[in-house]
């Protein structure tokens, strides 16, 4: 039986927490050890020198036109079609 868990109850688990920084220097998101102080900061660094642009899911529409707005191109009509419908 699964428990119902708010999104904040699960992003603290320790086999969640730090998933994003994990992930930017190369470890596995579900890596039971927590991110050292030296990750945490080349985490950091990557994350505002690595990456010319980074949009959100929950605002995809908006952050492909914006993608486009700063880096050029036009927008396909592919890029905003629903793929992956829940």
């Amino acid at each position: 039986v699964r428990k119902t868990r708010t999104a904040l109850a699960y992003s603290a688990l320790p086999q969640v927490r730090g998933c994003v920084c994990k992930m930017l220097v190369g470890r596995a998101c579900n890596d039971p050890a927590e991110p050292t102080a030296p990750e945490r900061l080349m985490a950091a660094r990557r994350l505002r020198e690595g990456f010319a642009f980074v949009g959100l899911t929950e605002e995809w529409n908006l952050s492909v036109c914006l993608f486009h707005r700063l880096l050029g191109g036009e927008p396909l009509t592919l890029e905003t079609q629903a793929v992956r419908v829940a």
